[in-house]
């Protein structure tokens, strides 16, 4: 998806937050093979690990450019990084649990927040 053809900080963060949460019924089945791959990765060590955790750190960057545009008291970083969280934990506990209703809650809650 191109996020970045959307006009607003906000729009891009909802479209971002949609794009993870879509496609429940395959977390609950198979996980999070974004989260699954850093993860696993990062526990190797090397080259391989460190491209992984680029790709994570570009996804927080990305996102922390998007809530520095938004404004607001609270540190981007810290935005970036408890948005990210939120969504990878979420399909941690989506898979874990089999319910459907931690991610689709998750992506009420960040919605609403936004």
């Amino acid at each position: 998806a191109e996020f970045n053809t959307l006009p607003s900080a906000k729009e891009r963060l909802l479209a971002v937050v949609q794009h993870a949460t879509d496609g429940v019924g395959e977390i609950i089945k198979f996980g999070n093979p974004f989260g699954t791959m850093c993860q696993e990765l990062g526990k190797k060590g090397g080259d391989l690990a460190k491209a992984a955790a680029e790709i994570m750190e570009d996804l927080l960057s990305w996102c922390e450019e998007q809530f520095k545009l938004l404004g607001g008291e609270q540190d981007p970083r810290k935005r970036a990084i408890n948005l990210v969280s939120c969504l990878q934990g979420s399909k941690l506990l989506t898979l874990t649990l089999k319910k459907d209703s931690v991610l689709t809650d998750a992506k009420e809650y960040i919605f609403e927040t936004l």
